[in-house]
């Protein structure tokens, strides 16, 4: 009869103790003793819970870097009218001759567009100076949208200067554009790569850049393929217009010429050239293909 009295009582000290343990374990658990004129009271400890998830978040936590490349880029037929009902089935990409894994496809229809007009104002195309001011008013007048497109004014020479800040406004724009004056070198891969870097990167939407130039560049300290990378990198399609009056795909088109249609062709761009007022005509209508045009992007691994 004896047993079950002593486990009755050891069935209460149990309990007494086990009732009495969360004030000790706190007091064990926080390391702290009572602060002087605390009247013995101990902060509570931080939960085990919380305190080990930053170590814990830390310890598990594995960073790799991985290349995301976005390739925009524009579907014409023969007739140059715009091809949008191809699927992500419909594309192989390749690089250095090895195909590559298109993670996501998608086409983007009627975004702002962010313009970045580069205008060429060295020595050499003085005599053609006033042929660039009509070109790029024109586009500008017929491409802006109010409260929805955007764009900024940069001329280049032996410095670089932005003349006129993004905006909507084509009167503000047209103001800007006379206001230049040639005269000097020119810095041409130095002022795409820094309007790239500085104005366009950060930019969202489409993003395009007109350079009007002849393409003789003999001052820039970046390179052609740093440049390339800046503009790939910011998603920016590159449209070229030539101010040399030589046949811009024929064999006497000038290095420059070639500069300017690499510019184009690797950025996703198209290269237009000077040789004669139908140039005008011409460029307007693509203008607006490429203003309401389907940009798709194929990021891949």
């Amino acid at each position: 009869m004896s047993r079950p009295r002593h486990r009755f009582l050891l069935g209460v000290l149990a309990v007494f103790v086990l009732s009495s343990c969360p004030q000790l374990l706190s007091q064990s658990n926080s390391g702290q003793t009572p602060a002087p004129g605390s009247g013995g009271k101990v902060q509570a400890p931080i939960p085990l819970s919380n305190a080990g998830n930053q170590s814990d978040s830390e310890a598990e936590n594995l960073v790799i870097n991985v290349d995301l490349v976005n390739v925009l880029f524009t579907l014409t037929d023969r007739k140059g009218k715009l091809v949008t009902d191809l699927e992500k089935a419909d594309f192989r990409l390749f690089e250095d001759n090895r195909l590559q894994n298109i993670t996501n496809f998608s086409r983007e229809t009627d975004l702002p567009l962010t313009i970045s007009l580069l205008i060429d104002t060295s020595t050499s195309i003085r005599d053609k100076f006033k042929f660039e001011q009509e070109a790029a008013t024109d586009f500008l007048a017929r491409t802006l949208r109010l409260k929805k497109d955007k764009a900024l004014l940069i001329s280049f020479d032996s410095a670089i200067e932005l003349v006129q800040d993004f905006t909507d406004d084509p009167e503000l724009l047209r103001k800007a554009i006379h206001l230049i004056r040639p005269g000097g070198g020119t810095k041409l891969l130095d002022a795409i790569f820094l309007a790239c870097q500085e104005k366009l990167k950060a930019e969202t939407g489409r993003k395009i850049m007109i350079v009007i130039s002849d393409g003789d560049d003999n001052l820039s300290l970046e390179t052609l393929n740093s440049t390339l990378e800046m503009a790939q990198k910011s998603d920016v399609s590159i449209y070229t217009i030539s101010t040399n009056a030589s046949g811009f795909f024929g064999i006497s088109a000038p290095k420059s010429d070639k500069l300017l249609k690499r510019l184009a062709e690797e950025t996703g761009g198209r290269a237009f050239s000077l040789q004669s007022r139908r140039f005008i005509p011409e460029f307007s209508r693509y203008r607006d293909r490429v203003a309401k045009s389907v940009f798709s992007r194929l990021p891949f691994l």
